[in-house]
């Protein structure tokens, strides 16, 4: 316990007792909100690296499917890798930037194309199936009046 009217020293040795517990606190925190952005910073790099590697497969696959010459399509297929290992390491150029422009967009509208197709084709089976149901309908009503 602390006297109710402690001396000038004393107060003053709580009050550094007090502080340095607090910059202690502070360095703790200072320690964890580093590593924790260390950590955000490595998995923010590790998605990246694993999203343009899932994208350039993407594109060395189609490229691959395509109906465009052989020679091309290994051609891009290895710039694909190439960019892949050297993304990290030296800066793009506007070309290529637009280029990865240009190939997310193609990607983005094929897959809504895809979507859209899928979407369609449901409602085609939708109708189906009502047309089918009219039909058992009618068939029952036929076979109630006679």
């Amino acid at each position: 316990g602390t006297s109710y009217n402690p001396s000038y020293e004393d107060h003053q040795d709580l009050l550094g007792e007090a502080v340095a517990e607090e910059l202690k606190r502070e360095e703790e925190r200072k320690k964890v909100n580093k590593a924790l952005r260390r950590e955000r910073r490595r998995k923010a790099k590790k998605r990246k690296r694993e999203r343009l590697e899932q994208e350039a497969k993407q594109a060395a696959e189609e490229q691959n499917s395509s109906s465009s010459s052989e020679s091309s399509s290994d051609d891009e297929a290895s710039a694909s890798k190439e960019y892949i290992s050297n993304s990290f390491s030296k800066k793009l150029t506007t070309s290529e930037r637009n280029r990865i422009k240009r190939r997310k967009l193609e990607v983005r509208k094929e897959r809504s194309k895809l979507r859209k197709e899928r979407r369609e084709k449901r409602f085609n089976e939708i109708d189906d199936i009502i047309q089918e149901l009219d039909q058992k309908d009618e068939e029952q009503k036929k076979r109630l009046e006679e």
